[in-house]
């Protein structure tokens, strides 16, 4: 009876050891000593998405000579969108190996999905479900980095409300050049420094400015212009009309 308890007692703490991370697997005996693995994965990775990362781990695993930890490694520097990885050996000599990605955050030019550490992924990598769900925001994007947006952009996108993002169309130039396109009147744009974000007040503001333009019929169907409130300055909006298309970023519209 004794011997029958030292055993089960021995068993669980060496599923607590295999179970809390690949950091913690001691061993590359470990991979010899599995019959097959089981991976599980968040539920807005795209199907094909999760089949790629099932078939890179499972090659890896064919190798014996190299530790659980490096392969852990090497898997988040071939989809760089893995936050974590978990792993357990379960009794019947199955690897049970979880998946956790960095959450997505939004649709960038319509082409890739910003995840919450920075890095932009393809948007095929996720499921439509959740790529319905995030808010589109288009950020020029310097040539030099295209996998990162600017660390700037990403401060500014923090201070934007879900409010915002339901009225408005946002575009980010530079840190100077950030723009809310009125989605129901085109025509009308807020222009503010990446800093100072409208608040409550500065948007009531604007919109007793937008109500003005509309009640002079300037938003008709033969509207060429863009018209523009600046909120840059301290105590004050200037408001000024300039052609579609043209530097500082009303080409964007």
């Amino acid at each position: 009876m004794f011997h029958r308890a030292r055993n089960i007692i021995f068993f669980i703490l060496f599923l607590g050891v295999v179970g809390i991370g690949c950091t913690q697997i001691p061993l590359q005996s470990y991979i010899q000593n599995v019959d097959n693995q089981a991976l599980f994965f968040d539920y807005f990775l795209a199907q094909e998405t999760q089949q790629s990362i099932t078939r890179y781990f499972k090659d890896a695993c064919q190798n014996h000579t190299v530790a659980m930890s490096k392969i852990c490694v090497y898997m988040k520097d071939a989809f760089p969108y893995i936050n974590t990885i978990a792993i357990s050996l379960l009794p019947n000599r199955l690897m049970h190996v979880e998946i956790k990605v960095h959450k997505p955050q939004y649709m960038v030019n319509n082409t890739h999905v910003l995840i919450n550490n920075g890095l932009l992924a393809y948007k095929e990598i996720f499921t439509q479900q959740i790529i319905h769900t995030l808010h589109h925001v288009s950020i020029n994007l310097p040539e030099e980095n295209r996998q990162y947006i600017p660390q700037s952009a990403q401060k500014c996108l923090e201070h934007v409300t879900p409010y915002l993002f339901n009225h408005y169309k946002l575009f980010w130039q530079d840190a100077y050049f950030v723009w809310l396109c009125d989605k129901k009147y085109p025509c009308f744009a807020i222009l503010f420094h990446q800093e100072s974000v409208p608040d409550t007040e500065l948007l009531h503001h604007c919109n007793s400015i937008k109500q003005q333009l509309i009640d002079r019929g300037v938003f008709d169907q033969k509207n060429k212009k863009i018209w523009i409130a600046d909120v840059r300055f301290a105590d004050q909006i200037v408001v000024y009309a300039k052609k579609k298309g043209g530097k500082h970023g009303t080409n964007m519209f």
